[in-house]
């Protein structure tokens, strides 16, 4: 990009007077790193539960989110392309690192059952659809999803869930390769609390300080919002985790595998939502529901899905990220449908500046009497002047898209290596 050509003589000169020198790249790269540690300290410690694959976990979770974020730079550039050309820039690099993260939880539906070379082609596939599938969301049908919940951790889940199934076909998968030890145990242990705490942590953005036309600052509401909502719910998943664990269990102990679902599906739910003025005791509510109602879904639904449907899930990725991610989503319809416009005296908003930041199509449209009386006081852009009612149906939908786009696309290309592997002998013998 330009703010990184050497020639230009633009980089040479002082802010003050008028050069592009700026204090972005200070502000991103540490959001870059946390990233980073999440994808591949976080994930692989994750997955690293198993005794007979911790190697793996780590490893390919190594090579596979360093293909990713390459290939994301790509595939993601396609939709921002500026005269033909792909920039590489801080945003980029953030949003490649945010792909990467979905392909690599992906990774742990069907840990085991892909060879390394099936799940570097899933990788490979998973990028380009994820990437066109969160254009479409944000851009397109602009939904609010802040926090990836629909378009990482549920695409992710849903995609991870359905290759297993398709890879897997009528294979019975042996329970003596899930064996754990308490050495992986912990470092599982140890990778959930560092996605929990850097998985929100880097939703927060840095886009510099945004001032009114009239010079004053804009308020930065939301992302005091973020960090109190997430801190809320993230620890009252934790506190009722242990709890629900214990009387799950038939012998009444800890299970750390049930513990790790329930807190990492709370974290992943309040993501969609952290933003938003949920109030202190709604993102407590959401921590503690959905810690509950994961641990349930993985000791009662999970077993019997894999019972009858053949459905393989290694890590509990379909519970803790899909179901978490889902029961966040589904809060952010209710949300949007029931967000007062500003100025209302129902509404919790006010006049906010944050308001038309977080949801930016119901924004008034430049045309219109109410867009020429608010530009008056707030710095906001155009929108599409969609209705609460609207906003949340258009979230609906993304729930819908993202969850049909995931399933077909993983059960096909997860059927497809599944049967060019059994075409081996006949490829042999060509």
């Amino acid at each position: 990009p330009p703010k990184a050509d050497i020639d230009n003589e633009n980089n040479n000169i002082h802010a003050i007077l008028n050069g592009n020198l700026h204090e972005k790249v200070a502000k991103l790269y540490p959001v870059s790193s946390d990233q980073l540690f999440l994808v591949w300290v976080g994930v692989g410690l994750r997955l690293a539960y198993l005794r007979d694959y911790g190697q793996s976990a780590l490893g390919f979770t190594l090579l596979m989110g360093a293909l990713a974020m390459q290939w994301a730079v790509l595939c993601r550039g396609v939709f921002q392309t500026d005269m033909g050309q792909i920039f590489i820039g801080m945003e980029s690099i953030l949003g490649a690192e945010r792909s990467a993260l979905s392909a690599v939880i992906s990774y742990g539906a069907f840990m085991g059952l892909a060879s390394p070379l099936q799940a570097l082609v899933l990788t490979f596939l998973h990028v380009p659809l994820q990437a066109a599938l969160q254009h479409h969301t944000d851009n397109i049908l602009q939904t609010v999803d802040r926090g990836g919940s629909i378009s990482i951790h549920l695409f992710a889940a849903v995609f991870g869930v359905t290759a297993s199934w398709g890879i897997m076909g009528d294979k019975n998968y042996s329970s003596k390769r899930l064996h754990t030890s308490k050495h992986s145990q912990i470092l599982s242990m140890v990778g959930m609390v560092v996605m929990v705490i850097y998985m929100n942590s880097s939703s927060v953005t840095h886009e510099g300080s945004k001032v009114t036309l009239d010079g004053r600052p804009c308020p930065c509401d939301d992302r005091y919002r973020l960090a109190i909502n997430t801190f809320l719910a993230v620890t009252t998943a934790v506190t009722v985790a242990f709890p629900v664990s214990s009387i799950v269990n038939t012998r009444r102990k800890f299970n750390f595998m049930d513990i790790q679902t329930g807190v990492l599906g709370g974290s992943v739910a309040v993501a969609a939502v952290a933003e938003l003025s949920i109030q202190p005791i709604g993102a407590m509510v959401i921590g503690a529901a959905t810690s509950i109602i994961c641990i349930l879904s993985k000791r009662i639904l999970r077993p019997r899905i894999r019972q009858y449907v053949g459905v393989h899930d290694t890590a509990c990725i379909g519970v803790s990220h899909g179901l978490g991610g889902l029961l966040g989503a589904l809060v952010g319809v209710i949300m949007a449908a029931t967000a007062p416009t500003p100025g209302t005296k129902e509404s919790d908003y006010n006049m906010s500046y944050s308001y038309f930041k977080l949801y930016p199509a119901r924004s008034p449209t430049t045309t219109s009497y109410a867009y020429q009386e608010l530009v008056k006081d707030l710095a906001i852009e155009p929108g599409l002047g969609r209705s609460a009612l609207t906003q949340a149906q258009v979230q609906l939908l993304a729930i819908a898209v993202t969850v049909v786009t995931a399933a077909v696309a993983g059960a096909f290309i997860g059927k497809m290596l599944s049967y060019i592997q059994q075409c081996k002998p006949f490829l042999y013998d060509c």
